[in-house]
C-alpha cells in the first residue's frame, strides 16, 4: 500500500474522494427535517459549496484558487509561534513548528495538470 500512497501523495496522477450525499449524511446534519427534505438541502448545499451553481464553476475554483494561494502566502510571512482559540466553550492554545507552511487550494500534477481538492 505504501508505494500506491506514495504515487498519490506526490500528485503522479489524478485522484478523487467524492462524498456523494446519502439520506444518512442528510438526516445527520439536518436531523430537524424529514428525510427527503433534509437531503434535498444537503444536495442544495453541496452544489452550493462545491460552485455547480455558477455559471462557469472550472473560473469560480480557478478565482478561489488565487484567494485560497493569496492567503496562504500571507500565513506563511507571519511564521507565528502559536495559535490561540477563545469562546465561551473552548480555551485551546497551539504551539506551531518552526517553518511552518499553509496551502490551500489546487495542485499540479507531476504533468503540470491542475487539480483541486476539496474537503468538506
Amino acid at each position: 500500500m505504501a508505494p500506491i500512497r506514495k504515487v498519490g501523495m506526490e500528485n503522479h496522477n489524478k485522484w478523487v474522494v467524492v462524498n456523494a450525499p446519502t439520506v444518512a449524511w442528510a438526516n445527520a446534519i439536518f436531523p430537524e427535517l424529514e428525510s427527503d427534505q433534509a437531503f434535498r438541502r444537503l444536495s442544495e448545499l453541496l452544489d452550493e459549496i462545491l460552485k455547480l451553481h455558477e455559471e462557469n464553476p472550472v473560473e469560480s475554483w480557478n478565482r478561489q484558487n488565487i484567494k485560497l494561494k493569496t492567503i496562504a502566502s500571507r500565513l506563511n510571512a507571519y511564521q507565528f509561534d502559536a495559535l490561540e482559540f477563545k469562546s465561551d466553550y473552548t480555551e485551546l492554545y497551539v504551539r506551531l513548528v518552526r517553518q511552518h507552511v499553509w496551502t490551500g487550494g489546487a495542485e499540479k500534477q507531476t504533468t503540470v495538470v491542475c487539480f483541486y481538492q476539496i474537503s468538506l
